[in-house]
């Protein structure tokens, strides 16, 4: 199968058409398909969708030969020209599903269904569980199409329904998911059901570095109380730490705060003793 592009006017006019059969850069004897496609405000278009086989080639871009699926993404100008395309994902065959745009920079994030660990997009590698459907999340330099950033949502993210930004260049990826156990988001676990449930996440700035290079966080019991102890590799500006506590996994509440160095390139260990834990099972971060 081959995927088409189509440009319009304003009164329904076609402008250009770009097929995968040959025109304008494209010469298939494989199998390519396109899912979404997103313009910005230059009248840049771009489209991600799934490819595989040998012989994809979009612009002067040949792709390399894949035995599974593949995430292909390109861009066209407001002419219709290519100005990249690249693959991306996993030896378990992979779509890219939906795009958009972050308003801050003019970047874009794609979302892929990957199948197998790792999914690699460029030079950026993501590990994923490898046993279940998982839905990544990746930022792309609109300027030449290169990967910078990437996120996963592991334990069986079965369904993906879209992806947006807001104008913070936070991101929102929608779903559903079923027969997953716990199913995971963040800190945020989810048991098992029977029926599709419908999940929303949001990832503020995805490739914004956090402040904190943490490298250990462990909680234990003694005589009553719950000692918590972490470590961290860097910090940057980071004022302190906030203690939050869930007998649920899922819903958290601040019970204390740790000063924090401030900038250190050294390793840093920290403590804290909640006094008065809660019955049960309790969930720290």
């Amino acid at each position: 199968g081959d995927y088409f592009l189509v440009k319009y006017n304003s009164a329904g006019t076609e402008q250009w058409l770009r097929t995968s059969a040959g025109l304008a850069g494209f010469a298939f004897s494989a199998t390519a398909m396109g899912y979404d496609v997103v313009a910005d405000a230059s009248g840049n278009a771009y489209m991600i969708g799934m490819g595989y086989g040998w012989g994809i080639t979009i612009g002067t871009t040949a792709l390399a030969w894949s035995t599974s699926n593949q995430m292909i993404m390109a861009k066209y100008d407001a002419s219709g020209n290519v100005t990249w395309a690249v693959q991306g994902g996993s030896a378990g065959g992979d779509y890219g599903y939906n795009l958009a745009i972050n308003p801050v920079n003019g970047n874009l994030f794609a979302l892929v269904l990957t199948w197998a660990n790792p999914a690699t997009f460029g030079t950026v590698s993501i590990a994923s569980l490898g046993t279940a459907e998982d839905l990544a999340v990746v930022e792309y330099d609109e300027s030449n199409g290169n990967a910078l950033c990437g996120s996963i949502i592991n334990y069986g993210a079965e369904d993906e329904s879209g992806i947006a930004a807001d104008a913070s260049g936070n991101v929102f990826v929608g779903g559903d998911f079923e027969n997953v156990n716990p199913f995971v988001l963040g800190n945020y676990s989810y048991p098992k059901t029977t029926t599709e449930v419908v999940f929303v996440a949001k990832w503020q700035s995805l490739c914004t570095p956090l402040p904190v290079e943490m490298l250990s966080f462990t909680a234990a019991c003694s005589n009553g109380k719950a000692k918590l102890e972490w470590s961290t590799a860097t910090e940057s500006n980071n004022d302190y730490f906030s203690i939050e506590r869930s007998a649920d996994g899922a819903n958290y509440e601040k019970i204390g705060t740790v000063k924090g160095v401030g900038n250190s390139n050294q390793i840093n260990k920290y403590t804290f003793t909640d006094e008065t834990p809660a019955e049960g099972i309790s969930y720290y971060r």
